[in-house]
């Protein structure tokens, strides 16, 4: 019997990925799939690179999916004495503040 190709990209795992980003970030980071959109001063791009099959079986195959997951950061104030870095740092712990456990 041979095998039926069903393409999952979108549902099982990018949506799992914004899903659990969303999640992360309670929502403070816009995540988006395509090409570059201006969404602001902070945004998470998926961008589906590729698969390789990892084994095949009679009824299956095994694959291992590869995502570019970009993180964009603008600020205008950056202070020329701290480093990005430290910036990024410093904006992630007031987002994660946020976060309901």
């Amino acid at each position: 019997m041979p095998i039926t190709f069903v393409n999952i990209w979108e549902t099982k795992i990018l949506d799992t990925i914004r899903t659990f980003l969303n999640a992360e970030f309670a929502g403070s980071i816009p995540v988006y799939t395509g090409d570059f959109k201006d969404m602001g001063s902070q945004s998470i791009r998926l961008n589906p690179v590729g698969s390789d099959l990892i084994e095949r079986m009679t009824t299956a195959e095994l694959r291992e999916y590869i995502v570019d997951v970009s993180y964009t950061f603008k600020e205008k104030t950056v202070k020329k004495k701290k480093k990005l870095s430290q910036n990024v740092l410093k904006q992630q712990l007031k987002q994660k503040r946020h976060v309901p456990y």
